[in-house]
């Protein structure tokens, strides 16, 4: 379904992996962890990675590949070494999408010091796979889409679940499918824009820089609004918070500030709306009963407090 290739052989028309998983009963739908690439630009030590990101991305790859994707609210600058593309997509869907770009036309560099990737690299594996994947089967009794609500970019926190990708079509889409939990956050202000932007009014006065589980790089944001879950499934919540998936900034990005945790849940506290009554029974669970379900939600490293009173009698005891 996938083959690896490093980040700076990456070109337009790749289904790039910017998912890796997501916890749900209903199974993955197929091709939802892939967006098409649109644009690609390669940065050779840009000037505005710190010194040391600088020394430690020269180590992993000579460039910093930054790739434009249809339905993502942002370019991501990936990390170096190996991505994952898919080796088929359904053709009705890479038919649409082809036709409906999320980005116009770049015609000129969009971080600062950047060269677009229009080339075939030397080193491009051969990516074969069927000639026409296979469609989606229709859904079966899917409920609605998982409530959602708006925020401005500057104000997304880590442990929001924010929508990094449409997929098309949209009604296979399943209830919280692209959807993805924010591990970190950092902001750059007008003054560094310049040295990230070649165009620095894109950003609309600020930048955030998020780390999302599963997406292999720094997802670049404007001061524009986007859209969180509102209330995510909390057998979801608990998987995705026992294992990190970076757990850090994937570069140290000159200016960079992390936001202050308490305002930012202030502010969220104001505009999160109440989750609607049956937004629980969207996420049947995947367990078979209640006590390894129980574990799951309280428990850590497999296991869970209980209350003296409930535990066996001690007996055998031998020292």
């Amino acid at each position: 379904m996938r083959v690896p290739v490093r980040a700076e052989t990456l070109r337009r028309g790749d289904y790039l992996q910017v998912a890796f998983e997501r916890w749900t009963p209903h199974g993955m739908r197929p091709g939802e962890q892939y967006a098409r690439i649109e644009h690609v630009e390669h940065l050779a030590q840009p000037a505005f990675l710190e010194p040391v990101a600088q020394g430690l991305a020269a180590r992993i790859s000579r460039t910093v590949a930054a790739v434009f994707c249809q339905g993502m609210p942002g370019p991501v600058l990936l990390r170096g070494g190996d991505q994952h593309v898919a080796r088929s997509i359904d053709p009705l869907r890479r038919q649409w999408d082809q036709l409906h770009a999320t980005w116009p036309e770049i015609t000129t560099p969009f971080f600062e010091g950047a060269v677009p990737a229009d080339k075939p690299h030397r080193s491009r594996p051969v990516i074969s796979g069927p000639a026409d994947a296979e469609s989606s089967p229709p859904p079966v009794g899917r409920p609605r889409r998982a409530a959602s609500f708006t925020k401005p970019a500057g104000d997304v926190m880590a442990g929001d679940y924010l929508c990094i990708q449409d997929r098309w079509p949209e009604e296979d889409r399943d209830v919280d499918e692209g959807f993805h939990r924010v591990e970190w956050v950092e902001h750059l202000g007008p003054d560094h824009l310049p040295h990230l932007l070649h165009q620095p009014g894109w950003a609309d006065g600020r930048v955030t820089l998020l780390t999302v589980w599963g997406l292999g790089g720094t997802l670049v944001l404007p001061e524009r609004p986007v859209r969180v879950l509102t209330a995510p499934n909390i057998e979801r919540v608990r998987h995705d918070t026992d294992t990190s998936w970076k757990g850090g900034p994937f570069y140290g990005i000159t200016g960079a500030t992390c936001p202050d945790q308490t305002d930012q849940q202030a502010k969220d506290a104001a505009r999160r709306p109440s989750a609607p009554d049956d937004e629980a029974g969207l996420y049947p669970s995947r367990f078979p009963d209640e006590a390894s379900r129980a574990l799951h939600l309280e428990g850590q490293q497999g296991i869970r407090l209980v209350p003296t009173s409930v535990l066996p009698w001690p007996h055998r005891l031998f020292r």
